[in-house]
């Protein structure tokens, strides 16, 4: 762990502090569950702190941080830092429930796209041209099911988590 920096930084200075873990408004899934892991871990232990800072390109970064005399809370964090370096899922269960919102939330904007381009189909059929490009590109078709859709994302690594 390395001390909180506080460079370029305006406000309460927290020198004492090491930084467990951060995460900021731009955060992948990644980050936000095991952010969030953590602080269901530490935040209740002894010298431990959350700080909210604002920040001209993501918006905001919140912190974790460890005051530098709790020495067992300190190795407890090293510790789980450590275990992220060989394993970078803290909680498996909670990305793969982050992972499948995001996925799903995909699928219903891809469904709610297609079901918005029907309005162009012509002469009581379906163009597939009618579809954004995007949309085509992606291998999605009108005839697909929300499982299809969702399958579709899977196999073609649609998002970034």
């Amino acid at each position: 762990m390395e001390k909180w920096s506080g460079r370029d930084y305006i406000g309460t200075r927290y020198d004492e502090y090491y930084v467990l873990y951060t995460h900021h408004r731009d955060s992948d899934i990644l980050q936000e569950s095991n952010y969030q892991g953590l602080k269901k871990i530490f935040i209740n232990l002894p010298g431990v702190i959350e700080v909210c800072a604002s920040h001209w390109a993501v918006g905001w970064i919140e912190y974790l941080l460890i005051h530098e005399k709790e020495h067992d809370t300190l190795v407890k964090g090293e510790y789980y830092l450590g275990q992220l370096k060989d394993y970078p899922i803290l909680d498996d269960e909670d990305f793969s429930n982050r992972e499948y919102d995001l996925v799903s939330q995909y699928a219903d904007d891809v469904m709610n796209e297609i079901d918005n381009a029907q309005g162009f189909f012509c002469s009581g059929y379906w163009v597939d041209e009618d579809i954004p490009d995007c949309l085509i590109k992606d291998g999605f078709n009108k005839n697909m099911t929300r499982e299809e859709v969702i399958d579709n994302i899977y196999d073609k690594e649609l998002i970034d988590y």
